[in-house]
């Protein structure tokens, strides 16, 4: 099989980034009961846009590494492959970090800001600085809150090597890889439902990292069943994955149906792997690839952003109604694709291509 880059996939990244953005945007910005229903609700199921990311990781992982431990895991390999993924992710996460120290110090002196939550302190900085406030540990996730999801990829890249020792040495069998996803699911949705009272699928912040090693492993598994290079419906399955997924946000369905749409993000990337039909085609095009090349900085930048956003907005804009949020919702969502342009450009890229070749 050759390993060539598959372009929808990066373009549903830009997507699920958009998605993430304006989760936050719309529960954290005063707008709750000001925008239509309709917004709401996609707002609200935005969440669920970093377990798409979670289970697009593990099958580009493993699309891109599942021959790097093929026979056996040494120190070289293992070195060569975390350098390469903390090249990726660690300068731009400790960049955003380390500028909301003076951000935070600034709005507390301007504006007389201060953290509910506790969310600026020394330890959780060290939480975040070391990628570990990722890890489900109490009390751990603060400053650029968004990067816990960023500590718990870590933690599934650290998980990699012995996961692809277990799953990708030799090509499973369609019934193995669905029996495999069945038994996820079932466990996931099991201690979800017990630990909430059927209230949601995705249990507790002491559970995240069962939440993220579940979904990087389903990714793996879709890898997989790429690998038989089954003929397919895949523009039936794309549409039908979309719809679903729609669907599901329009009518804000309860948390505890969550796991479908998780389970439907996984039939959606596998449907993109097929380049030949319009979902695919439609992702791929030239606006929509760069928009999922920066959608790491967009889901770094967007949490700084909003932080002076939060802070300064209001304060800068008379309070409106209806036409009027547009205003301030369109200032934040183009500053941080500004913001997110450069930081792709300027330190995304060299960052990543330096340490590489430092390291390596």
């Amino acid at each position: 099989m050759t390993k060539n880059r598959i372009d929808a996939l990066t373009g549903i990244r830009g997507i699920a980034a958009l998605w993430v953005l304006l989760h936050h945007l719309v529960s954290q910005y005063p707008l709750q009961g000001k925008l239509p229903v309709l917004v709401e609700h996609i707002a609200e199921k935005g969440w669920l846009g970093v377990d798409l990311f979670f289970i697009l990781s593990g099958f580009v992982i493993a699309y891109v590494h599942h021959k790097d431990f093929a026979t056996q895991i040494t120190g070289n390999t293992m070195k060569q492959f975390m350098v390469k993924r903390i090249a990726r992710i660690y300068p731009v996460h400790l960049l955003t970090t380390l500028s909301l120290v003076p951000i935070y110090f600034g709005a507390k002196w301007a504006f007389g800001y201060d953290s509910p939550v506790n969310a600026f302190s020394l330890e959780k900085l060290l939480y975040s600085v070391s990628l570990t406030n990722g890890f489900g540990f109490h009390d751990s996730l603060g400053w650029n809150a968004p990067s816990w999801s960023v500590s718990s990829e870590f933690l599934a890249y650290l998980a990699f090597p012995f996961l692809a020792a277990l799953l990708l040495r030799k090509q499973l069998s369609a019934l193995l890889c669905f029996a495999l996803i069945a038994v996820i699911f079932t466990i996931t949705t099991s201690i979800g439902w017990v630990l909430t009272d059927m209230n949601s699928y995705i249990a507790g912040w002491e559970w995240v990292s069962m939440r993220v090693l579940s979904e990087f492993i389903f990714g793996m598994l879709i890898f997989q069943l790429y690998r038989l290079n089954f003929k397919a419906p895949f523009w039936l399955f794309a549409i039908v994955s979309a719809l679903i997924i729609v669907y599901m946000s329009v009518i804000n369905a309860h948390s505890r149906w969550d796991w479908v749409m998780v389970l439907t993000f996984g039939v959606l990337i596998y449907s993109l792997t097929n380049s030949e039909h319009g979902v695919s085609r439609f992702l791929a095009s030239a606006n929509m690839k760069y928009l999922g090349e920066i959608s790491y900085s967009i889901y770094l930048c967007h949490g700084v952003v909003f932080m002076v956003f939060n802070s300064a907005l209001p304060k800068l804009l008379p309070s409106g109604e209806g036409i009027f949020l547009l205003i301030p919702v369109l200032i934040y969502v183009v500053v941080t694709l500004i913001v997110a342009h450069y930081m792709y450009k300027l330190v995304e890229i060299p960052a990543q291509a330096y340490l590489k070749k430092r390291l390596l």
